[in-house]
């Protein structure tokens, strides 16, 4: 489209917006595929800009061809730049300031449902207006609303869409007016049909590993079980939409921490604990923002679980209020903490004394990765959401493997440096190299190319946005990909929240 484009003198000034760990393969790829040259902006490279033409230079009126990071660009003081760059010529100008916007993995900044939009919706929606050309890009389904659909519509052709939140005949005819949508299964059958290999792979779920929890694991599932039976019964009666929203947040997040693993489970609970053991109580309303802080799209995960931390602290103050009737229930799930060598208060934690996520892990690499020696063909991805998980699963697996280089287990992080990430995935797609194992969070798993020798992912959680699983796998099950993909997850007939998420995952 750029290409096409550029060769009809329709546009010259572009801007391409995406995840800032997706900056260096768009300008990588834009110009070994299409012999286009585009400018990185960030913090550095303006930095670096105005040491050598002025401080008061401004990186939007210099480069009339840029890529950056959403997450950067919906920054006040670098919106306001870029706003004040995109002034056209005032009321009488004929054209617009900018001509193409790209925005990959779009659905990031789409509308929300209900309620505030994200931070970066907004962004999207102030610079919108000021192209002539859009062009969005997403391999992830919307998220089931019709009002953020028709939202995203809206930001991509004002002219054809409203946001609404019904979709009639006319409109979903429009709809295919301006969305293209490729299968991989349909591009196969034209390849078969033309006589050809199919250029995509059959994605195959493994069997579940199941988990075997001893008994002082299993102590604390159960005890976390009544915990949250007895926390739904005390608050989640309230007729009031705050208490009742406040009381979701804390089952949400300690239960997807204890979904992940032990460890993690427990830094959130000593949060939760911090919070309960507070001077002050705090409000539904201030647990609230806080939630809704929490789960805005980051593409730092530090600042994630620093968001995670404090808002997991603000509802334990929540939750004062009830701690005399939740006593029993909080007695014996600490207890049940204590019994697996996670002391609550304790800071830093000790590891837990058994960890059936981690046994299983250790199994499937030692039965499929390194067998008698480590396999050169093959390569297992382990995705997690939580960065407090991927470094203790790292620390254990490398304290398991003492004797092994340390380049043979690598990690992938959101707001690790750019030079670091690239050369980690340039490892992990090195048929010569030592990595085996590459250990990654979510943040890491929008757009990454990790095909060239891996075929194997496993999910050692299970993030409650479905869309997510299906971004992992898409990290192997992608153009490039010559052998079938394997894909692992956990199950447990002695947990039903696992059980549930097994019966989820097949369904997806």
């Amino acid at each position: 489209v750029i290409g096409e484009l550029i060769r009809r003198r329709r546009i010259r000034r572009i801007l391409v917006l995406c995840p800032a760990w997706l900056r260096k393969q768009w300008q990588e790829e834009l110009e070994s595929k299409f012999g286009l040259d585009f400018t990185l902006i960030d913090r550095d490279s303006t930095g670096q800009l105005r040491r050598q033409l002025g401080m008061e230079t401004n990186p939007w009126t210099t480069h009339p061809r840029a890529i950056a990071s959403y997450h950067y660009l919906k920054q006040e003081d670098v919106l306001s730049e870029f706003l004040l760059a995109s002034q056209s010529g005032g009321p009488n100008a004929t054209t617009l300031p900018w001509d193409l916007l790209i925005v990959d993995e779009v659905h990031n900044c789409m509308p929300a449902a209900h309620g505030r939009d994200s931070d970066l919706a907004q962004m999207l929606g102030r610079i919108g207006k000021l192209f002539e050309h859009k062009v969005f890009l997403s391999a992830t389904p919307h998220n089931g609303f019709t009002q953020s659909f028709t939202g995203l519509l809206s930001q991509l052709d004002p002219v054809r869409f409203t946001r609404k939140d019904s979709i009639t005949a006319a409109e979903r005819r429009r709809v295919g007016e301006v969305v293209i949508r490729r299968l991989k299964k349909d591009i196969n059958k034209q390849d078969e049909e033309a006589g050809k290999q199919a250029r995509f792979v059959e994605r195959v779920l493994k069997p579940a590993l199941v988990l075997d929890f001893k008994d002082e694991e299993l102590a604390l599932i159960k005890a976390f079980e009544a915990f949250r039976t007895d926390f739904k019964r005390i608050v989640g009666g309230s007729h009031d939409a705050s208490t009742r929203i406040a009381g979701n947040f804390v089952i949400e997040v300690l239960s997807k921490r204890l979904l992940s693993c032990p460890y993690s489970f427990a830094v959130s609970w000593n949060r939760f604990r911090q919070g309960l053991e507070a001077d002050d109580e705090a409000s539904s309303h201030a647990v609230q923002l806080a939630a809704n802080d929490a789960r805005a799209e980051t593409d730092r995960d530090d600042e994630s679980e620093l968001k995670l931390e404090s808002a997991t602290r603000l509802a334990g103050a929540w939750t004062k209020r009830d701690r005399d009737r939740l006593r029993p229930s909080i007695a014996k799930l600490e207890s049940a903490l204590s019994g697996l060598g996670l002391v609550p208060g304790q800071d830093p934690l000790s590891n837990p004394r058994q960890d059936a996520r981690l046994e299983a892990l250790l199994r499937l690499i030692r039965q499929d990765i390194s067998v008698r020696d480590w396999q050169n063909d093959e390569r297992l991805i382990v995705f997690t959401e939580y960065r407090t998980t991927l470094d203790y699963i790292l620390k254990r697996i490398r304290a398991e493997f003492p004797k092994e280089p340390e380049g043979r287990f690598l990690q992938l992080y959101g707001g690790m440096p750019d030079s670091q990430r690239e050369a980690i995935k340039a490892a992990f797609n090195d048929p010569n190299s030592e990595v085996r194992v590459l250990f990654a969070t979510d943040a890491a798993s929008e757009g990454a190319n990790l095909q060239e020798t891996a075929r194997m992912v496993l999910h050692y959680d299970f993030p409650w946005n479905p869309s997510r699983v299906d971004q992992r796998n898409g990290r192997l099950d992608r153009h490039g990909q010559s052998r079938d993909v394997f894909v692992y997850h956990f199950t447990s007939e002695s947990d039903s929240d696992l059980r549930f998420f097994h019966r989820l995952f097949e369904k997806i």
